[in-house]
């Protein structure tokens, strides 16, 4: 064993797999260093180039000050919370639902309940549009449609986090 795969597994025990450690850490390098740059970018002067060289907050006080970004900050953040709300207890209450029957019928439902996870999210928006449109249309498109559809997306990973946070639990 490497000294580097050596120190990599006593960080990520992997029982005797130093890939599986170095593939662990590679991934989470691979997958927060563009969110690191992000950030980094973010606290740059929005009027220079795309690497900024000082550190400034006038990008955040733009946004604070610009009533349209505002408003759009505040809708987020109320699509958010709303979908937080309302995809927590119907998730888990679904889970445990689901976990509650043993049966091959419950096997299927699940995965029914997990088949958003699969389709790809250009489908889903098709989906929804057309589901607001003809048969739902007294949703229309607004705020309600778009909660609809978050609380729909968000509603599988319930799903499928609740059983493992669980797993153990009065044993």
């Amino acid at each position: 064993m490497s000294g580097r795969s050596h120190r990599l597994g006593r960080l990520f025990p992997t029982r005797g797999a130093p890939f599986l450690a170095t593939w662990t850490v590679g991934y989470f390098v691979w997958s927060l260093v563009p969110i690191a740059l992000l950030v980094r970018v973010s606290f740059g002067d929005p009027s220079a180039s795309l690497y900024p060289r000082g550190i400034s907050l006038a990008g955040y006080e733009a946004a604070i000050t610009d009533p349209d970004l505002r408003g759009a900050l505040f809708h987020s953040l109320l699509l958010a919370g709303s979908t937080v709300l309302l995809a927590t207890p119907l998730g888990v209450s679904l889970a445990v639902g689901l976990g509650s029957w043993a049966s091959r019928r419950a096997s299927m439902l699940r995965s029914l309940a997990l088949a958003p996870l699969a389709v790809p999210p250009i489908v889903l928006a098709g989906g929804f549009f057309f589901a607001f449109r003809y048969p739902l249309g007294i949703i229309g498109f607004g705020r309600d449609a778009q909660i609809l559809g978050l609380v729909t997306i968000a509603l599988p990973y319930v799903v499928l986090a609740q059983p493992l946070a669980h797993h153990g639990v009065g044993q």
